[in-house]
């Protein structure tokens, strides 16, 4: 089921090849570089579910998750990091993230996951 998805990513290349993905797959995609951002367009067409680099500018994914959910709270939020350690799938957890996910990561089972995310939100 197409739906809106929200890319945050500081890398601009990763976000451009996941919006591409996800477009294909028939998803209207929002790209942000970084929290403001992020919660900006949050607050102005809230998002089916948000996909967030736990490495932000000046911020955390963790700190997006929390803020992203009490602006619109049920709001599906799934974290993605190249760095993950075992305790930022807990972190994730505790700051109210649907999931966890470390890169690398299979495309068709993230695309799954985010499709998944939003059926639940």
């Amino acid at each position: 089921m197409p739906g809106q998805i929200m890319i945050v990513d500081d890398d601009p290349t990763m976000r451009a090849m996941l919006a591409q993905c996800l477009e294909m797959r028939g998803h209207d995609v929002t790209e942000c570089a970084g929290l403001d951002d992020a919660l900006a367009e949050i607050e102005r067409a809230p998002p089916d579910v948000v996909l967030t680099d736990l490495r932000l500018i000046g911020a955390s994914g963790f700190e997006l998750c929390v803020r992203a959910r009490s602006l619109r709270p049920g709001l599906p939020v799934v974290i993605m990091s190249g760095f993950g350690h075992e305790s930022d799938g807990t972190a994730a957890t505790r700051a109210g993230a649907y999931a966890f996910v470390s890169k690398p990561f299979e495309l068709a089972e993230l695309l799954l996951l985010l499709e998944r995310a939003m059926d639940a939100g």
